[in-house]
């Protein structure tokens, strides 16, 4: 190591200490900035990995940002899905899909909610009480419109809007399924 790096340089802390409480805080919020600047990367890389990217990453508050970085795995599927379902005509750029921040903050809700829920069934389970159904025996939700109450002749709004965003659609619906699949 010394080979490479010839020069040994000491850091001592300031004796004063008002110079060092300063010295403590301003380390302290280097050490959160360069923590939250390694999160918002860790969180584009995987988005990166599933063909996606979030131009208003910045906008997550810093204890959001730690909770997704450590689970963005486990929440991509989530914000990819409300992103497509809430969004009329998904942008592209590159052949990335563009989601926003607020669809990450959904997945990032999803994935809390399901860990809460998680955490009550083992808490029932250790006190010997059965887990309850949390859809209460009702079937669930799918993903897919129902074309079932559509009048004859009206077609759905991918099939009106032509074959391009039809191949955008099928594109999404591939994408998520894949990321489906991988998880």
């Amino acid at each position: 190591m010394s080979l490479l790096l010839p020069y040994n340089i000491d850091i001592k802390p300031p004796e004063d200490n008002a110079k060092l409480e300063d010295w403590k805080s301003k380390l302290e919020e280097d050490m959160k900035a360069i923590q939250f600047q390694d999160n918002r990367n860790h969180v584009s890389e995987v988005l990166a990995a599933n063909d996606v990217e979030c131009d208003d990453l910045g906008s997550i508050c810093f204890g959001d940002a730690v909770l997704l970085s450590n689970y963005i795995e486990e929440i991509v599927v989530s914000a990819i899905s409300h992103q497509l379902m809430n969004t009329e005509e998904p942008n592209y750029r590159g052949g990335r899909l563009i989601i926003s921040s607020q669809s990450l903050a959904h997945g990032l809700s999803i994935f809390r909610a399901g860990e809460l829920s998680s955490k009550d069934t083992l808490k029932m389970e250790s006190n010997g009480e059965p887990p309850q159904d949390p859809t209460n025996g009702k079937a669930e939700a799918k993903m897919e419109p129902s074309t079932e109450n559509k009048p004859k002749g009206e077609k759905s709004d991918a099939a009106s809007k032509g074959d391009a965003s039809k191949k955008d659609a099928d594109k999404d619906m591939g994408t998520l399924l894949q990321l489906l699949q991988n998880q």
